[in-house]
């Protein structure tokens, strides 16, 4: 991710496992923080609060976020996490894939936290968490998507996919996309008081990543195309 003008990244395995902070404009390197060893597909988190940029660094350990800029630790979670889903942020709330699904609130100076709330039937499975208009959406490891009230975890409604899915979904305010590990792109309408699939595309190609929206279009990466919809 990018914070302050620098590049952070996480380099995180079974053996020489490290978090580094690179320059942008010279690819310095301003600063590299040993983490736990084990291999580690998460990404990390920009939070970002009204007069700074943190970052959000997650391992099996928990949450470290530091300053972009030095590496210097600000707040520790120690309560583990996945190692493959990863957090989501919106405003200074923090959405963990620990111990089912916990949500922390980083204080406004940014030097602690606090937990909201904690729930295990939200429960993530690959995919990442997503907040669009108000509301979470998890897509579980049984294909099941659940909307939920980011402020209590309370559930609102679940709908049921085909899966399986490696990508996690995007949303805009009215809709979400998800596409599974065999190329069946979903869209479901999230205005009704269930959701629901309004739209289906088989592109008949394996598809393990999560898409992009930028402007008017949706871009997305198959094992053999790059595929752009709508724009």
């Amino acid at each position: 991710v990018l914070a302050d003008g620098v590049f952070v990244t996480q380099v995180e395995n079974d053996a020489d496992s490290f978090s580094a902070g690179l320059d942008l404009a010279t690819g310095k390197t301003l600063w590299r923080k040993a983490r736990p060893k084990g291999a580690n597909w998460t990404s990390p988190t920009v939070l970002k609060g009204k007069k700074e940029e943190l970052v959000v660094l997650q391992s099996k350990a928990g949450l470290l976020v530091v300053e972009p800029r030095t590496g210097k630790e600000r707040w520790n979670y120690e309560d583990g996490a996945a190692t493959i889903t990863s957090t989501t942020v919106s405003g200074s709330d923090l959405f963990v894939p620990s111990n089912g699904l916990t949500a922390l609130r980083s204080r406004e100076d940014g030097r602690s936290h606090t937990q909201i709330w904690r729930e295990n039937k939200l429960r993530p499975g690959t995919a990442s968490p997503v907040v669009s208009d108000g509301k979470l959406y998890v897509l579980n490891g049984a294909n099941v998507l659940t909307s939920a009230n980011p402020a209590n975890g309370e559930l609102i409604w679940r709908l049921r996919l085909t899966g399986p899915f490696s990508g996690s979904p995007v949303a805009t305010k009215t809709h979400a996309y998800l596409f599974s590990e065999k190329g069946l792109g979903q869209v479901v309408d999230l205005t009704g008081k269930e959701g629901k699939v309004v739209s289906k595309i088989d592109l008949k190609e394996t598809i393990l990543c999560t898409p992009a929206i930028s402007g008017n279009a949706l871009y997305l990466r198959s094992d053999a195309h790059l595929w752009k919809f709508g724009g």
